[in-house]
């Protein structure tokens, strides 16, 4: 025997935006571009602290986002291809 009973399924739930996600995300942003906007005006990698002044944060923020200087090099590397490629 076949169960024709109509199956109700729950309302899809919307994706709470978690501020703090954004906000991080945004300031890991400001970080690279802090990063490659001295790169450009100086061929010498820049230091934590050139970076996070320039980005506006502090030095700890800086490496709350990023575990060195190389991951940020890295980091902003892919992000500088990505601008190329759109």
């Amino acid at each position: 025997m076949v169960d024709n009973s109509v199956v109700t399924q729950a309302p899809a739930t919307k994706r709470r935006i978690d501020g703090r996600r954004l906000r991080s995300e945004r300031t890991r942003q400001l970080i690279i571009e802090a990063y490659l906007d001295l790169l450009r005006e100086n061929p010498q990698p820049p230091t934590a602290s050139q970076i996070a002044k320039r980005a506006g944060y502090s030095v700890r923020s800086v490496f709350e986002r990023f575990a060195d200087l190389l991951a940020l090099s890295f980091a902003a590397a892919d992000h500088a291809f990505a601008q190329g490629m759109a």
